[in-house]
């Protein structure tokens, strides 16, 4: 896939989300509008559709719950076999 293949929200994610690292939904929410709180539904809908376009190129984002906050991470799945 190529970068025009995501929307601009999608990759505004994969941005932010590029380095490995957990990321908190507020991190990502201020990055796609930071002149509005960050919106939970359209970060939720960003990520469902990214999972969808990452399985071809087998890589995923997670959702981590640690210390009672949710954070996000984009990670390379391992194939069986």
């Amino acid at each position: 896939m190529t970068i025009s293949d995501y929307t601009t929200n999608e990759t505004i994610v994969l941005n932010v989300l590029s380095d490995g690292d957990r990321h908190r939904t507020h991190e990502i929410g201020e990055r796609l509008d930071p002149e509005l709180p960050p919106d939970r539904n359209a970060i939720r809908k960003t990520v469902a559709g990214l999972r969808l376009k990452l399985q071809i190129r087998n890589e995923t984002i997670v959702c981590e719950y640690r210390q009672r906050k949710f954070y996000y991470r984009h990670v390379r799945l391992i194939s069986p076999g």
